[in-house]
């Protein structure tokens, strides 16, 4: 079963945007760049990127292997933190950029695109996590 807690920002990160862009009916090329689209935007892919966080390591300590990065620096909360950080400001640093460069659908598509991403990660760690517990749950 998904804790309480993750389908909580799960549900927070998927509908989010989509709440904002259904309020928003023809598109305002000359917005700030602090939108209320904008910032769930970032709101979504920085609680994903915590979610991710979290669900890896939850993850790795019901005993997964991690394929996609160095698992010694996964396993490190603080170095794995400030990327997961660092990944959030990136996509920032991105989006202002197409926004300064008058690129509005690039910039919605860049945030669009890292919430996704993101959601995706937390989805497929929950699902191992979910494995896991069920074959824990098999064994005596």
């Amino acid at each position: 079963m998904i804790h309480a807690m993750t389908r909580l920002v799960l549900a927070a990160m998927l509908l989010t945007p989509s709440i904002i862009c259904a309020e928003e009916r023809k598109p305002n090329l000359n917005h700030d760049f602090w939108d209320r689209q904008n910032i769930s935007l970032i709101a979504a892919s920085a609680a994903g990127r915590a979610m991710d966080v979290h669900t890896t390591h939850r993850f790795l300590h019901l005993g997964g292997n991690e394929r996609l990065m160095p698992e010694r620096f996964v396993r490190n909360t603080k170095a794995f933190s400030l990327y997961s950080a660092g990944a959030v400001a990136a996509t920032s640093t991105f989006m202002w950029v197409a926004h300064r460069k008058h690129h509005h659908r690039l910039e919605r598509a860049i945030g669009w695109v890292h919430a996704g991403f993101v959601a995706g990660l937390v989805i497929n760690n929950q699902i191992y996590i979910n494995q896991l517990e069920n074959q824990r749950r098999i064994r005596p």
